[in-house]
């Protein structure tokens, strides 16, 4: 078995991928360097400032 490390960031439920990646970004490019910069912004708008390589995403239901 692989152990994984990093950094847990948890959200609750109802994380669309509107909320992952708004719809205004990803329609524009699929640049990931430039999307990742507006990496669920919709659920935390300084995500992408505080999130490191190797971090973990952790959601609820739905």
């Amino acid at each position: 078995m692989k152990e994984i490390k990093g950094n847990v960031w948890t959200f609750g439920d109802d994380i669309s991928t509107d909320l992952i990646i708004s719809g205004k970004y990803k329609f524009k490019t699929l640049d990931m360097s430039k999307l990742s910069k507006h990496a669920m912004e919709g659920a935390d708008p300084e995500f992408s400032e505080k999130v490191n390589s190797g971090d973990i995403i952790v959601a609820g239901e739905n």
